[in-house]
Parts: C-alpha cells; sequence; structure tokens
C-alpha cells in the first residue's frame, strides 16, 4: 500500500483486521501516518503475523519510533487495555510484556527523523531476544551520538546481519571499529555520511589486522609476525582469520551527485571503497 496516501486515520482502520491477516509483509512507504498512526499500529503490530514492516518515509519522529519500542502488555490471545476493560486485567497471569517490534525479521525506518533519545530505546531492543536481520536507518538524520548509542549494543543482536546506515551525519568511525571484532553483522552501508580521512584510514588499519590463533586477539601484520611459535612468514598472517564477520562494508556507493553527497574521505582517497574491499575479500587458503 505504497505511495497511498494513508493517514492516522486511514491506518486505524487498516489495523483492526491485521491481526486476523495472513500477511507476513507489510509495506506502508511513503504514506505521512506519523507518530500516531505508528501508536495504532503498534497496538495490533506484535498479534499480527508481520515479519517484515517497511515504513519508509511515512514522517516518523521521536515518539514513533518509541513507540515501536516501548513494552506493552498483552493478553493471551493478544489484546491490548483498550480492547479488554475488566478491572483485575493487570493482575491477570495471563498477561505478558511484549515489545511491538520484537518478532520482526525485516525492520525498514529510512527517511525518517529521529534524535539519540529515540535511538536509545531502539537499541534497548536490540538483545538476545531480537529476531531481526535486517536494519535499515537510511537517511534518518543520525548524528555521531546517535551512532554510538547503536554500536554500545550491536553484538547483543546474534541475528542482525544486516545494517544500512547510508545518508546520515556519522562522522566518527571509532566507535565501530571498537565492536567490529564482536558483531555477528556481515553487511555495513556507511556511504554518504561525513566520514573523514581519518575516520577511513582507521578504519583500514583494523581490518588489515588478522585474529592471533592462539590468543584470540587481533594483532597487527607486524606483531603477528613477530609472534612465538612457527608463525613467521606473510602466509601465516593471511592464513589466521580477518578480526570481523563483515564480508560487505558499503563506504563508497559510487554517486558523486545529491543530497547528502559522499563521504567528505572519498575526495581525499576515490580509492578507499577498492582497499576496503581487498581487505574484506581475503580469505583463508585450501
Amino acid at each position: 500500500v505504497r505511495s497511498n496516501g494513508i493517514r492516522k486515520r486511514g491506518i486505524l482502520h487498516f489495523c483492526k483486521c491485521l491481526p486476523l491477516s495472513k500477511l507476513t509483509c507489510l509495506i506502508l512507504r511513503n504514506n505521512p501516518i506519523g507518530d500516531e498512526g505508528i501508536k495504532h499500529l503498534c497496538e495490533v503490530l506484535w498479534s499480527s503475523k508481520i515479519s517484515i514492516l517497511i515504513l519508509e518515509g511515512c514522517g516518523i519522529y521521536d515518539d514513533g519510533i518509541i513507540s515501536l519500542c516501548k513494552p506493552q502488555l498483552k493478553t493471551a490471545s493478544g489484546a491490548t487495555p483498550s480492547a479488554v476493560r475488566q478491572s483485575n486485567w493487570f493482575n491477570d497471569p495471563r498477561t505478558k510484556e511484549v515489545i511491538p517490534i520484537s518478532k520482526l525479521q525485516s525492520l525498514d525506518l529510512s527517511f525518517n527523523s529521529f534524535g539519540p533519545v529515540a535511538m536509545g530505546q531502539l537499541a534497548n531492543v536490540l538483545d538476545s531476544r531480537c529476531q531481526l536481520t535486517l536494519l535499515n536507518l537510511r537517511n534518518c538524520s543520525i548524528c555521531d551520538l546517535s551512532f554510538v548509542i547503536l554500536t554500545k549494543v550491536l553484538h547483543k543482536c546474534k541475528t542482525l546481519s544486516s545494517i544500512v546506515l547510508e545518508g546520515n551525519r556519522i562522522r566518527s568511525l571509532t566507535p565501530l571499529i571498537k565492536i567490529l571484532s564482536e558483531v555477528e553483522l556481515t553487511s555495513i552501508n556507511l556511504a554518504r555520511n561525513l566520514i573523514s580521512t581519518t575516520g577511513a584510514e582507521a578504519l583500514l588499519s583494523f581490518l588489515e589486522m588478522r585474529i592471533d590463533t592462539v590468543d584470540n586477539k587481533p594483532k597487527t601484520k607486524e606483531e603477528f609476525l613477530e609472534y612465538r611459535g612457527n608463525i613467521r612468514t606473510i602466509d601465516d598472517w593471511m592464513r589466521s582469520p580477518p578480526p570481523t564477520k563483515v564480508k560487505t562494508f558499503i563506504f563508497d556507493d559510487g554517486k558523486t551527485s545529491g543530497c547528502p553527497g559522499p563521504n567528505p574521505a572519498i575526495c581525499s582517497d576515490p580509492d578507499i571503497q577498492t582497499k576496503i574491499d581487498t581487505f574484506l575479500k581475503r580469505t583463508m587458503p585450501d
């Protein structure tokens, strides 16, 4: 139902039939449902069969993100306080606390805008119970503070394999580099941010590392070659595992126009993406 002009009143009627539907993918792209519409959707989202939710360009701000991540009490049948009026509802042992997006496998929040407070709420649900495999936060006005909040929890969500952060206002890669060896991510998109040459060089230095097969700690090539034992050659260094599971790291998407533009580091070194790909494509010899 993309680009159909659905607003908060329209989404209210739509939500009435959602729990009974067999829909597993819901695309609401470019419908101005806003934060109020998201609140209506949250009341039935957990009770539905939706596993893929696309909310690109839906006019969602902090309140809407907080609603998606705020725990709700549900009965065994999935009903909410608005549907159940008994005075002892909160004391019913059949009720439980659930998070609206806890059963989603893919969540697209691109082209919405939210700050660090909302990012903190989103980060709180990215834990071991989270089932997300893809999180799309493209053009969400994410600043460095929000980026720090997000990176601190990425290692907790073991199912998350791909994250899109293209077109935000991220300047520093330090928070990401600190956790790259701990995350299960295989794909990261950081194109069209504000990352400088210094940040790009720090990333390249990290990717050049290899994991020491003895104590499982990242070491530089020089440290690795000087390590005790039989590790004395470049071949030995190449055989050791890379310091991260990431296979795809998009730093430059090849676009030179539009807003936002490419990362400033691209202007200084147009070959950064090639260098990143070279490190990531190194594999252990047979």
